[in-house]
C-alpha cells in the first residue's frame, strides 16, 4: 500500500485571508488550518504542534492547529511524521 501524505484543505492554497477568517491581535492574523495526515501521525504546522483526531476514513486522520500570519503573503506548511515516514505540504 503507497504511503499516505499530510494534505491541507482549509484555508485552500492562494486564498486571501482577512479579519473575517480568524482573529485579529497584535501579532497578525490568528487562524485555524484543518487538513488530514495518515493514521497516528504527529502533525505541525509551521512548526506549532497540531491537534490530531482519529478520523472514520480507514488510514487517515483529521488535524486542526492555530497558527498566526504575520505578513502579507505567507507560507503555511503542514508536516506529519508516521512510522518513520515524513510528509509535507505547503500553502501559501
Amino acid at each position: 500500500m503507497p504511503y499516505r501524505s499530510v494534505k491541507i484543505v482549509n484555508p485552500i492554497d492562494g486564498a486571501i485571508l482577512n479579519r473575517h477568517d480568524g482573529k485579529q491581535n497584535s501579532s497578525g492574523l490568528e487562524i485555524e488550518v484543518r487538513g488530514i495526515a495518515p493514521w497516528k501521525s504527529k502533525v505541525t504546522v509551521n512548526d506549532v504542534e497540531a491537534e490530531v483526531a482519529r478520523d472514520g476514513c480507514w488510514s487517515y486522520d483529521r488535524f486542526s492547529c492555530n497558527i498566526v500570519l504575520k505578513e502579507r503573503e505567507n507560507k503555511i506548511v503542514a508536516r506529519a511524521e508516521s512510522g518513520g515516514k515524513v510528509s509535507t505540504d505547503t500553502i501559501t
